[in-house]
């Protein structure tokens, strides 16, 4: 397992542990919320976080899901990893909503936690 991916499992267990946001509190989300949440940091982290008009809410990114109090930026590494647990969070409620379908893949999830783990892999690589 690589380092990224220890990082990203132990940000989404330190999520369901220290903050109470367990598989049944993901699962009332319903309307993407978690992956805008992920959007979020994952632009932050990259200095893209500036709405479509060029501008911010006080520095909330413009398409935030949650009230203000919950968006918490750190440096960009801690961003990706918090990105990366928020797409996991989000690729695994998913999974479970469509367990019962067999045809059902969830490629926009799975490819943006691809995404976050490549440019987390990239900072490590830069010593970041």
């Amino acid at each position: 397992m690589s380092r990224a991916v220890a990082d990203i499992v132990a940000e989404r267990q330190r999520q369901i542990d220290a903050e109470g946001w367990t598989p049944e509190h993901d699962d009332k989300h319903k309307k993407g919320e978690i992956l805008l949440a992920a959007k979020a940091y994952f632009a932050h982290a990259t200095r893209r976080a500036l709405s479509p008009s060029g501008g911010d809410r006080a520095g909330i990114p413009y398409d935030w899901p949650w009230d203000a109090k919950w968006w918490k930026p750190k440096a960009p590494r801690q961003d990706l990893v918090r990105a990366g647990a928020l797409a996991l969070a989000e690729k695994d409620r998913i999974h479970r909503v469509f367990a019962k379908r067999a045809d059902h893949r969830d490629l926009d999830a799975e490819a943006y936690y691809t995404l976050i783990l490549t440019e987390i892999e990239r900072l490590d690589r830069a010593g970041a």
